[in-house]
């Protein structure tokens, strides 16, 4: 259940009055229609997380050549895309509704999160929003996580392999990588505040797991982060080859989208 937007749904069968008067029996009868209606009041529910989307970065340019389809654009600094953490600096009791779940569209394949290593692919369009190529990156993801409970706990790196499990569409779906202090320098690199309010709860920080969230008895703390980091390249390669002689404005975009269940 996606409790993110919760509805209520008011139903009223709009073909009978509340007093019932209005409905009547039809000699030799041959049906109609009823009608259903109503009001869909959504409202956000409270969870122990919030959520910074990255904002937009306008200044990649980089030299091309007439005739040319491929473009390199190096990244001198991150660009973060999503980065979610808890709300307080201590833990809280886990529950229903609690999960936080990522969908980033169409910007990765199956394969990606498979493996463990994402390429982000997204359409480049020009300033008319017409598509003129397709950019690719390297794209870096990190969730750390600590969690205790009578006489267990731990603190460790995330992925997450089913619906339900924390950041669950924004991780591996195995654990690919024994290194959480990789992780947390990734996300370190990304979001230099993203661990601002993680209580690692006594534990030190090792090897990976994944987590629901969702157990009142235990108590979690954690974080999530990724995006493009320093150093890495952008790749776009145009439809068509390079041939004015003003510049090519391009722009991309990616769709985040955080739910809870």
């Amino acid at each position: 259940m996606t409790v993110m937007k919760k509805t209520l749904i008011t139903l009223a069968l709009v073909a009978t009055a509340a007093s019932g008067s209005a409905m009547a029996w039809t000699a030799s009868g041959t049906g109609g229609n009823v009608e259903l209606g109503g009001s869909l009041n959504p409202f956000d529910s409270e969870t122990p997380w919030e959520v910074k989307v990255g904002d937009a970065m306008t200044a990649l340019d980089a030299q091309v050549q007439k005739g040319q389809t491929k473009v390199d654009i190096k990244v001198n600094n991150p660009i973060p895309v999503l980065g979610i953490r808890t709300k307080e600096k201590n833990a809280f009791a886990g529950n229903s509704g609690y999960c936080p779940q990522i969908n980033f569209g169409d910007a990765f394949e199956i394969e990606d999160f498979i493996q463990g290593k994402f390429t982000l692919t997204l359409p480049v369009k020009g300033m008319d929003d017409a598509k003129i190529g397709t950019m690719t990156a390297p794209f870096a993801v990190a969730g750390i996580m600590s969690f205790k409970s009578s006489g267990t706990g731990g603190a460790t790196g995330m992925y997450a392999a089913d619906v339900g499990d924390g950041f669950f569409g924004g991780l591996p779906l195995a654990n690919y990588n024994h290194d959480p202090i990789g992780k947390m320098k990734i996300a370190l690199g990304l979001m230099p505040d993203i661990a601002n309010n993680f209580d690692k709860q006594g534990y030190e920080l090792s090897g990976m797991d994944k987590v629901s969230f969702k157990y009142p008895s235990t108590l979690y703390s954690g974080f999530y982060a990724s995006g493009i980091e320093t150093g890495q390249t952008i790749n776009i390669s145009l439809d068509s080859p390079a041939s004015a002689d003003v510049p090519v404005r391009w722009k991309a975009s990616m769709p985040v989208t955080v739910t809870y269940i």
